[in-house]
């Protein structure tokens, strides 16, 4: 069975993430909003509704200031009243639906097998729908890893990825072995992997030993590790450092150059 439980800001208590986002809007141009967010939490397993009020009472709210409901309800919407609700796409990781089982099951409640998250958000105002769509694609949601829930009120059979197509995936050889120096500065081009020819020559030596073809997937594993963003080649070049009567107080003559490539 999956439940769904909105947690939402109690009346009177301040908004700070629904203000955040009204001053998002507005920088965009579109005039002062009012704006209210509703986390959204559903859960799979065979749990009763005590457990789930338990879930509710002691995992998901501060009772001080937030308040939640597991009886669905429409949200109401109208000309100056949007309803939009955003959530991951399948697939997508979201580290609060790994923490949430975590505390559901700290609390005793060993029934509980899948979570998902989704954010619910309630904009007060005048908007067109061209509007709210450019809303919804610079303020509210990364499209790339989110999706607007088309139906809110509709709750799954399941939380897994049935219903989903099953992602293809090709495998691709890179024809690494057997190519000269042009061409694997091309294939560090064409990849995008921005590794020089000592470096793709290390990886070329590698895979030979391995008297293999590597995939695309383990050349980009490699640049990205060798990478100046996670390596820092240039800072973690030879450094010549001077100092005696010839050098300036407090001055050194420091010259870098980029260290040879790491054997794999």
């Amino acid at each position: 069975m999956i439940w769904r439980v909105e947690v939402k800001q109690k009346d009177g208590i301040l908004d700070t993430q629904g203000k955040s986002i009204a001053r998002d809007i507005a920088d965009l141009g579109f005039g002062a909003f009012q704006v209210r967010v509703v986390s959204v939490f559903l859960l799979e397993g065979n749990i009763s509704r005590d457990e789930v009020k338990r879930i509710g009472d002691e995992l998901l709210i501060d009772p001080i200031v937030e308040q939640y409901s597991f009886d669905l309800k429409l949200p109401l919407q109208s000309a100056t009243h949007h309803v939009v609700e955003i959530a991951f796409h399948p697939g997508v990781m979201d580290p609060v639906e790994a923490s949430t089982i975590k505390g559901i099951r700290d609390l005793g409640v060993t029934g509980i097998t899948a979570v998902r998250t989704a954010r619910q958000y309630h904009i007060y105002g005048k908007l067109t729908s061209q509007q709210l769509g450019s809303i919804i694609s610079r303020v509210l949601m990364n499209k790339l890893i989110q999706h607007v829930v088309p139906d809110p009120s509709h709750v799954p059979a399941t939380l897994g990825m049935t219903g989903h197509p099953k992602p293809k995936f090709d495998v691709v050889i890179v024809d690494l072995i057997g190519a000269n120096g042009k061409t694997l500065a091309e294939i560090s081009r064409r990849g995008q992997l921005y590794l020089n020819l000592d470096e793709m020559r290390v990886v070329q030596n590698h895979f030979k030993k391995e008297k293999r073809n590597p995939t695309d997937v383990e050349l980009e594993t490699i640049a990205q590790t060798w990478s100046e963003h996670c390596r820092h080649k240039t800072f973690r070049g030879t450094i010549r450092y001077r100092e005696g009567k010839n050098a300036r107080p407090g001055w050194s003559a420091a010259f870098l150059r980029p260290p040879s490539p790491r054997p794999l």
